[in-house]
């Protein structure tokens, strides 16, 4: 998969968007810990310092394996990307839910790609709601269906272009990154992306590999 420079620096800069959050949380803990208080402000720091650290841990184990080699890996099928996704979405904001079939050879990418997929979708959800995953597999073929539902939720043409790695007269940034990176993976994986819109506050995506 070829990728070019600025691709990388916008994944990067993403990377560092959603990581500043958790991080600048632990050193905030840790300087109300190295104050003289009471102990309860001493407790509520340390829980603020354990609750960060344990987000920040989920992000770079999900981006991981959703930008870096290691969604690359045979071992790295459907479960394990919902799990990572469950660890890493904030669940007072999405109620993540997934009906994944017992299969122990995915087809290869697809994990990687359903990951993507679900990061995707999830940004359809400015103001949270419900994310919905069924996924099935057959004679190496495999496909995945993902449902949002919520408040204002669906995407814009813009992403519908970017998930067709239609980048006419649009400029690729931090924020719009994610659904042009999602179409990359599957094209380069042989699937089929499809977009729909039922009804409003509705939007599912569907993948599926291609022949």
């Amino acid at each position: 998969m070829n990728f070019d420079l600025q691709i990388l620096e916008l994944v990067c800069s993403r990377l560092c968007h959603d990581l500043i959050s958790p991080v600048g949380a632990v050193g905030n803990g840790l300087e109300l810990m190295a104050e003289e208080g009471d102990d309860e402000l001493l407790e509520d720091a340390r829980k603020l310092v354990e609750s960060s650290t344990q987000r920040a841990s989920s992000l770079l184990q999900m981006y991981r394996c959703a930008y870096g080699n290691a969604g690359n890996q045979p071992s790295f099928g459907a479960g394990e990307a919902v799990k990572l996704a469950r660890e890493a979405l904030d669940p007072a904001r999405v109620e993540f839910k997934a009906d994944l079939p017992a299969v122990a050879d995915w087809p290869q990418g697809f994990g990687k790609l359903l990951l993507n997929a679900i990061l995707t979708a999830v940004e359809w959800l400015p103001r949270g709601g419900k994310l919905s995953l069924a996924a099935s597999e057959s004679d190496g073929k495999a496909m995945f269906g993902l449902t949002v539902e919520g408040q204002q939720a669906g995407y814009s043409p813009e992403v519908a272009r970017l998930l067709a790695l239609d980048r006419t007269g649009t400029e690729l940034t931090a924020h719009n990154i994610q659904p042009y990176l999602t179409g990359l993976i599957a094209s380069h994986n042989k699937f089929r992306l499809e977009l729909s819109q039922p009804a409003a506050g509705m939007a599912i995506l569907q993948g599926r590999t291609a022949g």
